[in-house]
């Protein structure tokens, strides 16, 4: 199984929704990839969100017919989950690439960097939006790299 780590600051709301959805996806798919998500702030408890998973993500995922798959609390990233990644997504270049650089300077070159911006910045529906849009397109590579592997 194939893994990749979706990050953002809090893992509450972009992350969550990412993994959310690349979960589904590649389950309904039949590829074998599964995704989780963390959050680069140091101790995401401290950040002031309220429960396991931002209400915007939980009903936009809702909405899409996603399946939400579990209810668990933030966690702040720690070297294991880099070390048991294959791919690595920060969120927002501008907001994430200074936190990996102080947090994790080790990783900076193994991570793709989006551009969706936090509630405080983007819309929230357009930035859930993008979001499906990326991991769809992600999705839809992977699967494409999967039947060119099986036919060599």
């Amino acid at each position: 199984m194939r893994r990749v780590l979706f990050l953002c600051t809090g893992n509450y709301y972009r992350s969550r929704f990412a993994e959310e959805v690349f979960n589904h996806l590649c389950e309904m798919r039949g590829l074998l990839w599964t995704s989780d998500s963390r959050g680069l702030h140091p101790n995401v408890d401290f950040i002031g969100n309220r429960g396991a998973l931002s209400p915007l993500a939980r009903e936009r995922l809702r909405a899409k017919g996603y399946r939400l798959r579990g209810n668990r609390a933030p966690r702040s990233a720690t070297k294991a989950d880099f070390d048991a990644a294959d791919l690595i997504v920060a969120l927002d270049r501008d907001e994430h690439e200074p936190l990996l650089a102080e947090g994790f300077p080790c990783q900076m070159g193994r991570v793709v960097f989006w551009d969706v911006k936090d509630v405080a910045f983007e819309e929230p529906t357009e930035a859930l939006d993008k979001i499906e849009v990326k991991v769809i397109a992600l999705v839809e590579e992977i699967a494409a790299r999967g039947q060119i592997e099986n036919r060599a």
